[in-house]
C-alpha cells in the first residue's frame, strides 16, 4: 500500500505488512524503512487518503483460543486509535474512496469505517 502525505512537497511511501509480526514504511529513495512495531503475527496494511496508516493483525494462540486481534491508526508513526470489533483475525484493508475503508475478518464479517476507524452502522 502507500501512504499519500498531506504535504504536496513530501513524496509518498511504501508500507508493507508481514507475517513476522512487522509493519513497514519504506523510504524508496533511501532504501530505508521505519518499523511500526507491537503487532501479533501476520499484519495487513492500507494507507489513508489523509496520510495516516491502518494496520491490522491476526491475532495470537493462547491456549486453544487465538486473540488480540485489532485494528491500529497510525500517524507519523504513533498509534493514535485501536479497534477490536472483530472476533477473529483480520485478513484485508481495503479503501473505499470518499468514505474511508472496509476491514475484513475470519469471523465472516466486513466492516465500513470512516477514517477514524468509526464502524458505520
Amino acid at each position: 500500500s502507500w501512504t499519500q502525505p498531506q504535504d504536496e512537497a513530501a513524496k509518498p511511501s511504501l508500507i508493507s505488512g508481514s507475517w513476522d509480526g512487522t509493519a513497514r514504511v519504506w523510504n524508496l529513495e533511501a532504501g530505508t524503512s521505519t518499523i511500526l512495531p507491537g503487532h501479533e503475527n501476520g499484519v495487513c496494511v492500507m494507507g489513508l487518503p489523509n496520510g495516516n496508516i491502518v494496520t491490522g493483525s491476526t491475532g495470537v494462540q493462547v491456549d486453544q483460543s487465538v486473540v488480540g486481534f485489532q485494528l491500529r491508526l497510525w500517524q507519523d508513526g504513533k498509534v493514535i486509535g485501536t479497534m477490536a470489533d472483530h472476533e477473529g483475525a483480520i485478513r484485508s484493508l481495503d479503501l473505499v474512496p470518499h468514505m474511508g475503508f472496509i476491514s475484513t475478518s475470519n469471523d465472516g464479517t466486513l466492516r465500513m469505517r470512516g477514517q477514524d476507524m468509526t464502524a458505520f452502522s
